[in-house]
């Protein structure tokens, strides 16, 4: 049986924004298909040395399990800044509007849920920035699908632990 893994990632994301619309955490959930079935694993954290921990912990069940892909789920800080218009929106260009200073302390942040997907051939990004109205309810800002390389730090050790990259 073949996993959908766009439809995986996409149906992770929008528990995770009815979770966010009803004043619910977001709990970092990791996906791991293997031969047509999907196991989920999740790890909640709380700061840098928690969210390593479990970024080893996930790192480790990869290598031994070797699935076939894994779909990551969590929510994080952005910058608001304008994407370049005459370029699409590749995972490198989003990585320097995601990454370009530290997100959580830039004044011009906001929240956002994001879903990965890694496997041997392909990586896919879904950032869904959020914010919120004077009457407490959540609009979405902006939205963006990116096919490309993965950049981040847990992009790095999750395409490291599963093929070596």
């Amino acid at each position: 049986m073949v996993v959908d893994l766009e439809a995986v990632a996409n149906q992770a994301l929008e528990e995770a924004w009815a979770a966010r619309t009803q004043s619910q955490p977001v709990v970092p959930r990791w996906f791991l298909v293997k031969h047509g079935r999907v196991s989920v694993l999740s790890t909640p954290w709380q700061g840098t040395d928690e969210k390593r921990a479990a970024i080893a912990l996930v790192a480790s069940r990869v290598r031994k399990r070797r699935p076939d892909a894994v779909v990551f789920l969590s929510d994080t800080w952005v910058r608001q800044r304008a994407l370049p218009q005459d370029q699409p929106a590749t995972a490198e260009i989003l990585y320097e509007y995601l990454y370009g200073e530290s997100p959580s302390e830039a004044v011009d942040s906001v929240e956002a849920l994001i879903a990965e997907i890694f496997s041997r051939d392909r990586t896919w990004m879904k950032l869904r920035a959020y914010r919120q109205r004077d009457n407490g309810a959540l609009e979405i800002v902006e939205e963006y699908t990116a096919k490309g390389t993965s950049m981040g730090a847990v992009n790095k050790a999750i395409l490291r632990a599963l093929w070596g990259r």
